[in-house]
């Protein structure tokens, strides 16, 4: 989960990163399978040099970082070189709601658009469903905790599924399979045991 990449890969970094020369600030942001760190640096700073630095940095912790973890991907921009736009929204809904809301009907469309780079939501967090587990049932099915992980994240897909062309527009297929609601979680078969 997203504490485990905390501990275990943002807080790493952060530690060997805070001794980069002339570093301002770091913010990261740590989700399941995601870890993000942004780097500051004081004006005037020779951005060349300091990516060499960061880079050795990277690689020498890269090592110790979990079995699994790609590389990690490191990117340079300034607010001169890139045009950014930042949005904030505020509504009744719960912080989950606005996400979606601000992820399905602002985000998804503005990257359609020819010549937008990259949009990301952030600052509210994401829907989370926790599933209890009642051990004595395991037991009796003979079924593991792994196999109940696969057997949801086998149901809950939403994955692309390639492009086809109308005319000139190009237009990109998902397989979503999602779960909408919660109780759908109820319904899912995660194995038997004899027939029981």
């Amino acid at each position: 989960g997203s504490d485990d990449v905390e501990a275990n890969v943002t807080r790493p970094l952060e530690d060997v990163l805070n001794s980069t020369e002339s570093i301002k600030e770091i913010t990261s942001q740590s989700r399941d399978g995601m870890s993000m760190l942004m780097l500051e640096f004081d004006f005037g700073t020779n951005m060349d040099n300091v990516m060499n630095d960061v880079r050795d940095k990277v690689d020498m912790i890269s090592g110790f970082l979990p079995e699994g973890a790609e590389d990690p991907m490191i990117l340079k921009f300034s607010s001169d070189m890139i045009p950014v736009i930042i949005l904030s929204a505020t509504a009744r809904e719960s912080a989950g709601a606005l996400y979606k809301i601000l992820d399905e009907q602002v985000a998804n469309p503005l990257n359609r658009i020819p010549g937008v780079g990259t949009v990301a939501v952030s600052g509210a967090p994401e829907r989370e469903i926790q599933v209890n587990i009642m051990p004595e049932k395991l037991e009796a099915y003979n079924i593991s905790l792994e196999q109940i992980a696969q057997v949801i994240s086998a149901e809950n897909v939403n994955v692309p599924a390639g492009n086809f062309d109308i005319g000139s527009q190009t237009y990109m297929l998902r397989l979503e399979g999602e779960f909408s609601e919660s109780r759908e979680l109820n319904n899912i078969i995660v194995g038997s045991n004899q027939g029981r």
